[in-house]
Order: structure tokens, then C-alpha cells, then sequence
């Protein structure tokens, strides 16, 4: 298996999963639809959703993550459709319960790389205390070393600075005329 047989990327916050969604038809942001879900939010909401991550609404739908699985499942059989999900431990469990490969994506821990991870969330409305909880040192220590040693994933890429999602995967696949990157 290669890089560019992988349709299951899990991705830390920060990297571009929804932009990358957003603009090439080939992707599904699987953490925006559960967040959709879970919350009784259209897409219409997608600011919203954006700048009340770290400060979430009540819960609409308790069974966001079955659902999501369903979803998923269904889709991965039945379509060529390339998925995005965040690093929930839930949605890892289920991945690797179904025996599908995946790809990692994480940041590396440098202090440029986390300052343009914090740049990139506060451009995209998150809430301070969301960022803060995803680039505090000692929490991106931890994920860091998680990640980087995690034997789960079939492959694993680290980001640096400057570096998006697309940037790594794109290259992979072959060009998409729907794509509006």
C-alpha cells in the first residue's frame, strides 16, 4: 500500500481539513459533519460552528458518533470519496475497529509552527480558549509524542510551518477539474 491509496486521513486541528473540504469535491470533512449533526447546525452556520468551538451549544443528537460511523461506513463502501477526521478518539477506535487504513497528519512542536497553528485557528474565528487548549505547550507535548509514536496509522505526515493539508495530499492524486484550489 502507498500514500496515495489512503482515503482516511486523521488530522489535528489547525491543518485545513475544512478548507481542503470545502474546495475539492473528492474530500468530506467528517468531524464538520458530525459537529452539524451532534448540534442541529446547517452549513449555513459554519462561522458559527467555527467560533464556538472550546464554548459548544447544547447537545441536539447524543448519537453523533454512530452516526457518523454509519455515515462513513456506507460512503467508504460505496463511493471513492476521501474522508477527513479529527484525531476524536472515538472516530480513531471505529476506524481501526473496521480494520481501514489511515493517515495521520500532525503538526511538528516548533514555536513557529505553533504560532502559524494559532494564526490559522484565530483567522477562522475560533475563540481563544479554543486555540489556547489546542497550543498550550504541555497539551502539544503530549499530542506530539502520541502522534509521533502512535503504530496505529498506516502512515503518518508531520507539518511545519507553512504547511497545509493540501499541500501533502494533492500532489498524491490525480488533478480534480471540480477542485477550486
Amino acid at each position: 500500500m502507498e500514500l496515495k491509496d489512503i482515503r482516511v486521513f486523521v488530522c489535528v486541528p489547525g491543518l485545513g481539513k475544512t478548507h481542503l473540504a470545502e474546495r475539492d469535491s473528492r474530500f468530506l470533512d467528517m468531524d464538520a459533519l458530525k459537529g452539524e449533526y451532534k448540534y442541529g447546525l446547517s452549513k449555513a452556520d459554519k462561522a458559527a460552528f467555527e467560533a464556538n468551538k472550546g464554548n459548544r451549544q447544547t447537545v441536539v443528537h447524543e448519537d453523533a458518533n454512530k452516526y457518523i460511523e454509519d455515515l462513513f461506513i456506507k460512503m467508504y463502501n460505496t463511493t471513492d470519496k476521501l474522508f477527513l477526521f479529527a484525531p476524536n478518539p472515538a472516530m480513531v477506535e471505529m476506524i481501526n475497529a473496521h480494520n481501514i487504513p489511515y493517515c495521520l497528519v500532525y503538526h511538528a512542536k516548533d514555536p513557529q509552527t505553533l504560532e502559524d497553528i494559532r494564526q490559522r485557528m484565530k483567522a477562522r474565528g475560533n475563540q481563544d480558549n479554543f486555540i489556547d487548549s489546542m497550543t498550550n505547550p504541555e497539551i502539544v507535548e503530549r499530542f506530539y509524542e502520541e502522534n509521533s509514536t502512535d503504530t496505529r496509522p498506516a502512515f503518518k505526515i508531520e507539518l511545519k510551518k507553512g504547511e497545509y493539508l493540501a499541500d501533502k495530499i494533492l500532489p498524491l492524486l490525480e488533478p480534480n477539474p471540480q477542485s477550486t484550489l
